[in-house]
């Protein structure tokens, strides 16, 4: 048990925008039985009444019933709260702020639990992957010395990814300004960070998922490629979190993403102007 409790836990966190594709990201990498998606942790006081990807409630899911009563005190409004107050202080102004020594072994008992009972589930567990996506659950977690973190930012074209808040019923500018203030926050992560970060394109993901999962394998130190095919049913996976949606379309195909020019439907002629020109993208 002590060998257990002292040993760096692999864990890769996805980064990026809400509705950029982190969902289906996750399906792909747990393709490969040795990286267990264990979705958004940032999201994990909100587990009771979730239904797991494979269809059980989480109270009666295999992998989470021991996890479904999670307290709110390490994954909270207030935690929340004071952790991106603490990454914006961080990243600006380089200032250091100690987590308390309950918040420190709340978040290694959790992590450390999920990585042993994914791994005794099935012993070729080696890594584990959080796709909340957030710069400040991504800079709390570089402060933890139990984790070998690497990270892999997921980036999606700006229209294509506005077109994904809209369909789900978020305003514009609204959406807009969420993304253009996380795309800079993730900027000046990236030229502050000593930790590994590889890029993923959402256009790879859709387009060539296999190649993109064996560069992430490599990424991730597996010392062979993952799966030559991205079968969804090779083995049964358990995602908490994520979009419903999909999560209920990849079990039935790996080919979620499509590459359409949704915002040809959903913007008007002067919202697409205003994105062309944030983008650079003179053609739609």
């Amino acid at each position: 048990m002590a060998d257990e409790h002292d040993r760096r836990i692999p864990l890769v966190y996805v980064l990026g925008n809400s509705h950029s594709g982190s969902t289906v990201l996750g399906f792909y990498i747990a393709c490969d039985e040795r990286e267990f998606y264990a979705g958004e942790f940032k999201k994990y006081y909100d587990l009771p009444g979730r239904i797991c990807s494979c269809s059980e409630p989480l109270e009666s899911c295999p992998m989470w019933s021991k996890f479904a009563g999670i307290s709110h005190d390490n994954f909270g409004t207030n935690v929340t709260m004071r952790r991106k107050i603490r990454a914006i202080l961080s990243l600006f102004w380089g200032m250091r702020f100690p987590h308390s020594v309950v918040e420190y072994e709340n978040e290694r008992e959790i992590i450390a639990s999920v990585f042993s009972t994914a791994k005794n589930r099935n012993d070729q567990t080696s890594v584990i992957v959080d796709s909340s996506k957030s710069v400040w659950r991504l800079m709390f977690l570089e402060s933890l010395d139990f984790i070998d973190l690497k990270v892999i930012h997921l980036e999606r074209d700006l229209k294509g990814n506005m077109a994904s808040f809209l369909k789900r019923g978020h305003g514009f500018f609204g959406s807009l300004m969420k993304i253009l203030i996380n795309d800079f926050l993730i900027r000046i992560y990236k030229r502050k960070t000593q930790t590994p970060v590889i890029e993923a394109l959402y256009q790879d993901l859709a387009g060539d998922p296999t190649t993109l999962m064996n560069t992430i394998a490599a990424f991730v130190g597996l010392p062979d490629a993952g799966p030559t095919e991205l079968n969804p049913n090779a083995h049964e996976l358990h995602v908490p979190t994520g979009n419903d949606f999909t999560r209920e379309q990849f079990h039935r195909s790996t080919h979620v993403l499509k590459r359409r020019d949704e915002w040809n439907q959903l913007m008007r002629g002067w919202q697409l102007k205003i994105l062309e020109s944030l983008s650079g993208a003179k053609n739609p």
